[in-house]
């Protein structure tokens, strides 16, 4: 295990990529210890990082995502842009309403780049709200300063998504080759297997900070991890297979045992649930997805009241001095996200108000997005199925860099969950949901949350004050054991709270 600090290499705001020389016993040196560090900059809603595509290269602002695994990018004449003199063009038979401002897009110009090689089959990928509808492609292509030419990738020529383009990074098992006409049916290497193909790191791992630094608004390790950017130990938990029969999960979603509100003024805290859920971590969300219940409870604790206009939940704008912060409980592990992370000043509600990202979902999972990762230090191993996790560091000093080679350096098993997790049947005794009844005012029918752009959840110059340990921590309930199956679907047995009975009656 080699640690490296910033007296002897200067990690600068580019991309930057090191092969170490690591010594062993006796003298003798390992060679191909890499990683590579991408750095990320923050855009409206989204973290992105630059790349470069075609001959001469252009250079694209993509976004940063562990919610899929396909690289794309958006080419011209897209009928779904607002002006063009295509606008009135049919697609697979039925005909496009333009509604898409595309005048602040960096476009991919296929026809410009002389190593383009479009290959015959289809590319399709339907996101949470949107969908993006092209080919599968080759090209020179350059991330992070890395070459990785001749990787796959698409090009999206039929798009209703305002953005360049997207960097997925999850499983090749999530990877858009089937289910539509012209697929492939077969996966590729996506960035983070072509990273290890290619002997640039020794893993298929990376980490993930999404807090500022000098140099960057966020930085991604593929192949390492930076212990200044953590406080404590990483913990180790498994991926859950939450798509039965698969027999090896295809997207991050682990277990979380329990979450509530520690509040100043509620010595005890406030305890939402301390049900085991299936939760996704996923940098392409810009809130956080919750059971409709937990939904309610948080709104509760809050004080927050929906606005039917804009279909948010909103609350009073809290002072900078407000120490109010959700906890997560993950077993021997729990980590803290401050509130401000939540929050978007919406002054079209009035100076006042604040906008919360947070909505209900439609299903019995959580998906913790950007403000629940900024407050926490993420490593994503791709080749163990395991997530390890940590309180974000969020005043970091010198990087101390260190390359994964097999297990992920210093993190601890959480000996609460069980192993191997390909499926997962999730127990607990009881359900706790909050104290007190629920205002009329308080639906969310309708609320979405926007996956990837168009999202209703605007973020804002709202600083956040990091993330600092609860000086009187929620008291959580013995945590549920997750046991693996091979191809049951998710359950819970609970016995439900006269309380939550009426959260989920009002939501029916």
């Amino acid at each position: 295990m080699l640690s490296l600090v910033s007296s002897t290499f200067a990690i600068l705001a580019s991309c930057f990529y090191l092969n170490v020389l690591a010594h062993g016993a006796g003298g003798r040196s390992n060679a191909g210890n890499a990683f590579l560090l991408m750095p990320l900059h923050f855009n409206e809603d989204h973290y992105a990082t630059d790349i470069e595509v075609g001959t001469p290269p252009q250079k694209i602002s993509v976004l940063f995502d562990t919610g899929s695994a396909d690289l794309w990018v958006q080419t011209a004449n897209n009928p779904f842009c607002i002006g063009a003199a295509h606008e009135q063009e049919e697609v697979h038979g039925v005909a496009v309403t333009p509604y898409i401002d595309c005048n602040g897009l960096t476009i991919f110009d296929a026809n410009s780049s002389r190593t383009l090689q479009v290959l015959s089959n289809n590319m399709y990928i339907n996101y949470v709200n949107t969908f993006v509808d092209g080919s599968w492609a080759i090209d020179r292509l350059i991330i992070c300063d890395q070459d990785v030419s001749g990787m796959q990738f698409g090009v999206v020529r039929v798009s209703n998504t305002e953005m360049n383009g997207i960097l997925g990074v999850g499983y090749e098992r999530l990877e858009a080759v089937q289910g539509y006409a012209g697929a492939t049916n077969v996966t590729y290497p996506n960035l983070p297997s072509t990273l290890k193909q290619r002997g640039v790191i020794q893993k298929v791992a990376y980490s993930v900070f999404l807090q500022a630094t000098a140099e960057s608004d966020g930085e991604v390790l593929f192949g390492a991890i930076d212990a200044s950017k953590y406080i404590g130990n990483l913990h180790t938990v498994p991926v859950v297979n939450i798509r039965s029969p698969q027999q090896q999960p295809n997207s991050f979603h682990i277990m979380l045992q329990g979450m509530g509100l520690h509040d100043q003024a509620l010595p005890a805290g406030r305890l939402c649930t301390s049900k085991s859920y299936p939760a996704l971590l996923d940098t392409g969300t810009n809130g956080m997805v919750v059971p409709s219940a937990v939904a309610r409870c948080i709104a509760a604790a809050l004080n927050a009241t929906f606005n039917e206009d804009k279909r948010v939940f909103k609350i009073e704008c809290p002072t900078e001095d407000d120490e109010r912060e959700f906890t997560f409980n993950f077993g021997e592990l729990q980590l803290v996200a401050p509130l401000s992370n939540f929050l978007i000043p919406a002054s079209d509600m009035g100076t006042e108000q604040c906008e919360v990202a947070i909505m209900p979902g439609e299903s019995d999972t959580f998906t913790l997005g950007l403000p629940f990762l900024k407050a926490v230090y993420t490593v994503f191993n791709l080749e163990d199925n395991e997530i390890s996790l940590a309180q974000a560091n969020v005043k970091p000093q010198q990087p101390d860099i260190i390359p994964i080679l097999e297990e992920v350096p210093g993190a601890r098993i959480d000996s609460r969950v069980s192993r191997p997790a390909t499926s997962c049947e999730a127990r607990s005794p009881t359900a706790t949901a909050h104290e007190g009844p629920l205002a009329s005012n308080q639906s969310a029918s309708g609320y979405e949350l926007h996956h990837h752009s168009q999202a209703p959840i605007r973020r804002s110059s709202l600083v956040s004050r990091g993330s600092v340990a609860s000086k009187e921590p929620i008291n959580f309930p013995d945590a549920s054991v997750v046991t693996a199956t091979a191809t049951a679907r998710v359950t819970r047995t609970i016995a439900v709270t006269q309380c939550e009975q009426t959260c989920l009656t009002m939501i029916m």
